[in-house]
């Protein structure tokens, strides 16, 4: 090792927002050798983009992928390993195009188009059905319904497709994930946005594979029975159940810890309230509601030591623990981060196996060409994009600032082992630890930096001190809702005393994320790239239903008049002050005391003191 480096860098770094550990490594080849799965992901990256944006002209991306085939095979040498990418490119242009833009002919995509319509179907539940709370007070159900049948000309013709079940008001009996309904309502898509900063309902449910939103009266609701042949998804809808039935047992006068446990376990987010959730947006912690690495580390390490103690080499038997990992991933919904988790879990294993260690970046790789295969439109996801890139950041930037820090803590070099004093030693442990948080906090915030600006228009510096202290936390959190999980159906009692303990951690965390979220600079408004020379004066109005919420800026300050309800504040008006970079208003005026036109009155209030 060279003079001027501490003698003991070589440490693992745990990179808590991606669950495992990697070594600090020198690069001693090319990067593209080194690394050869980062620009064939990449290059599938790129073609998937354009392929969703033109994937209408197919000829073009074909001539791409002619032409970098030919010349990978019979150009010049420094030139083939850029035509493989321009090969890939091309290839994942046209399946990116054809998933998009060219539905099988017997889908309810080709058959009911951009517009849908009213439409029978057959088909089975295929999630957990869940009850949603309108503004007004009224009850829906929503559950995702696999299409098989549609009442067609004919009589019942075969159809494919996945929709988005809303049947108002939700039915007195749920029911179960693999039983057969026939429904008939209105297939249709939610608005697209209408306002800046709103998010795109029509991208998400793309990015979840559904086609369309189903509206259902609850009187148009048949059952017909059981599905034959779904039993995976029946057990991976039984083991979210049992989860949430297990991490809520002696907490049913706390649904609020109970909602933060189940949420952090298994993604389960329906029982955080919305006060919660603002606190931990406002401080960047938002991603421990994700299902990722972490989680799944979690629950694999509970796998592997239960495989211990049968004796078996985790090395070599740990491949037997994939099964269970995937169901878990199943069970949470298998979100773009808990996908690219499993992707990654598996290649490590893989190596296990074969004694060949991947490098970390072409684990992501490896990620990211499985889920540019299994579904393209997953693109626009924004849990897709910040999954991948916050890993991006703690793989690129969490060692090199990991070494850093760790060498400021470190004794002199010239200081022999043997005279090291054990308290010194046990202070150089806890620096390392501390550090690696850390590292791990500032790498995961710069990943997450770009995507913060453009796509929430928001930044939160809090977020560098609030995730050192909340993803321990949370990991806990995870350890004992896990071990909940396990002592349920044997050992309630412990089970209970085990979410008692864990309720009492996630209100410790709750308490803390709420009080840095009010520190001043904590998080900020950012305005969109494509306003940033927009600095005239003009009056805004908000689209929303109920209400006409108006910002009018110009050298007096920026006013608002009528923020509207409380629902309109959070979804339009929110991120409709976000988009312009609005941080605090110079006045509000409130023209009528009515809920729909200064519902959300409180709120805005919080929000600017």
């Amino acid at each position: 090792m060279s003079r001027g480096k501490p003698y003991c860098l070589r440490k693992k770094v745990f990179l808590v927002a991606s669950g495992w550990p990697f070594k600090i490594l020198a690069m001693r080849t090319s990067w593209p050798m080194r690394r050869p799965l980062v620009p064939v992901a990449l290059a599938g990256l790129m073609g998937t983009v354009m392929g969703l944006g033109w994937g209408q002209t197919p000829w073009i991306w074909l001539g791409l992928a002619v032409l970098g085939a030919v010349v990978s095979w019979w150009g010049p040498k420094k030139w083939r390993t850029p035509a493989i990418w321009f090969f890939v490119l091309g290839v994942f242009a046209i399946y990116a195009g054809a998933r998009a833009y060219a539905p099988p002919r017997d889908s309810l995509r080709a058959r009911a188009g951009k517009e849908g319509g009213s439409v029978r179907i057959e088909g089975w539940i295929a999630e957990l059905p869940t009850e949603r709370v309108w503004e007004n007070g009224e009850k829906a159900m929503e559950a995702e319904l696999e299409a098989t049948s549609l009442m067609g000309e004919s009589g019942w013709e075969r159809t494919s497709g996945r929709v988005l079940l809303r049947v108002n008001p939700a039915p007195e009996k749920m029911p179960p994930v693999g039983e057969v309904v026939r429904v008939e309502g209105y297939l249709t898509l939610p608005e697209r946005p209408k306002n800046p900063g709103e998010f795109d309902r029509v991208r998400h449910l793309e990015s979840r594979g559904l086609d369309y939103v189903f509206k259902v009266r609850a009187e148009n609701l048949e059952s017909g029975g059981e599905k034959e042949g779904v039993w995976l998804a029946k057990t991976a809808a039984g083991l979210r159940a049992h989860m949430l039935e297990a991490t809520s047992l002696g907490l049913e006068k706390d649904p609020e810890a109970s909602g933060l446990i189940a949420a952090m376990l298994f993604g389960y987010r329906d029982g955080v309230g919305e006060e919660l959730r603002e606190s931990f947006r406002a401080t960047g912690t938002l991603h421990l509601f994700a299902v990722s690495g972490q989680n799944l580390a979690v629950v694999a390490g509970l796998l592997l030591w239960i495989l211990a103690l049968t004796g078996a080499v985790k090395w070599r038997w740990a491949w037997m623990t994939l099964p269970a990992v995937f169901l878990f991933c199943l069970a949470t919904g298998m979100e773009a981060s808990a996908a690219r988790a499993f992707v990654m879990t598996g290649v490590l294993y893989l190596g296990w196996i074969l004694g060949r260690p991947m490098d970390p970046a072409n684990w992501l790789g490896s990620a990211l060409l499985a889920l540019l295969i299994w579904d393209p439109r997953q693109v626009g996801d924004t849990g897709f994009q910040l999954s991948f890139l916050v890993v991006a950041g703690l793989m690129v930037f969490a060692g090199p600032i990991q070494a850093r820090l760790v060498g400021w803590g470190l004794p002199d070099r010239w200081i022999p082992v043997r005279l090291i004093t054990p308290w010194r030693r046990a202070v150089q442990g806890l620096w390392t630890a501390g550090a690696t948080l850390v590292a791990a906090s500032i790498a995961a915030w710069v990943g997450s930096l770009l995507p913060g600006i453009l796509l929430f228009h928001q930044v939160t510096p809090v977020a560098l001190t609030a995730n050192v202290v909340a993803a321990p936390m949370a990991g806990a959190v995870t350890v004992l809702a896990a071990v909940s999980s396990v002592m349920a159906p044997f050992f309630s009692t412990g089970a209970i005393g085990v979410n008692w303990l864990n309720a009492r951690l996630v209100h410790l965390l709750a308490g803390v994320l709420g009080w840095m979220a009010t520190w001043p600079g904590g998080h900020f408004a950012v305005a969109d790239p494509s306003v940033w020379l927009d600095r005239g004066p003009a009056v805004e109005i908000v689209a929303v239903e109920g209400a006409a919420p108006t910002m009018v800026r110009g050298e007096g300050g920026k006013w608002l008049m009528d923020p509207g309800s409380k629902v309109t504040w959070a979804n339009s008006v929110r991120p409709f002050l976000n988009y312009w970079g609005v941080n605090r208003l110079d006045g509000v005026i409130l023209t009528a005391g009515v809920a729909r036109r200064s519902g959300c009155a409180q709120d805005l209030m919080d929000c600017q003191t």
